[in-house]
């Protein structure tokens, strides 16, 4: 009775302390989510061949969409475009795969999705729901490989400064400050996340 009468309240105030987590950081990662398109490739399996057809697909595919969104002057352009070219996104993972002997297919889709707190060269986006183009590939049970489609940051990574993005100085502070008080922000965060994701479904 007693252990139940405790958790009550520690309950309570982590939610409360979630609430004010992420109503300090929710706005800032609105606004970065709604100036960047991530990609997404689910690997079949975790075994080594299914990791390395991967990342073939994975450069096949950045290289053709990096191609025709170059002309897009913002994110609204570039998604436009990348939704047009699902199908072809489809078609090449599909050849790299047949090419490589596989027995499984991928196909394509444009959603706004959950993604992890994700390091890259130079930046750390904080975890939230994006927009993504996500390739899946057979079963879609291996690991996953991410990186930002828009701006084209998946070949030939640039500062994010540099980059076509639409950001204030205080959130191109939070993505590229690599301190240990952002990353644990970050990780309560994520963490914070999940937590009440798990809750909210039972």
């Amino acid at each position: 009775m007693k252990t139940t009468s405790l958790v009550i309240p520690i309950f309570a105030i982590f939610v409360a302390f979630c609430i004010i987590l992420f109503s300090r950081a929710d706005a800032a990662q609105n606004r970065i989510a709604n100036s960047l398109t991530r990609f997404h490739v689910i690997a079949n399996s975790d075994l080594p061949w299914d990791q390395e057809l991967k990342l073939k697909v994975r450069d096949a595919v950045v290289q053709y969409a990096e191609s025709v969104t170059r002309a897009a002057s913002n994110k609204v352009e570039a998604e436009a475009t990348l939704k047009e070219h699902l199908p072809d996104f489809e078609r090449i993972a599909n050849a790299v795969l047949q090419k490589e002997g596989a027995s499984y297919t991928a196909y394509a889709t444009f959603s706004h999705r959950y993604f992890p707190t994700k390091a890259y060269a130079g930046f750390r986006l904080p975890a939230g729901d994006y927009d993504a183009v996500s390739i899946i590939l057979g079963n879609g049970q291996g690991r996953n490989f991410w990186c930002v489609l828009f701006p084209p940051l998946c070949v030939t990574p640039v500062s994010i400064t540099d980059a076509n993005i639409s950001l204030s100085d205080a959130d191109i502070s939070v993505i590229t400050e690599d301190d240990p008080e952002i990353r644990y922000r970050f990780f309560l965060m994520e963490l914070c996340g999940k937590i009440t994701h798990k809750i909210s479904r039972k």
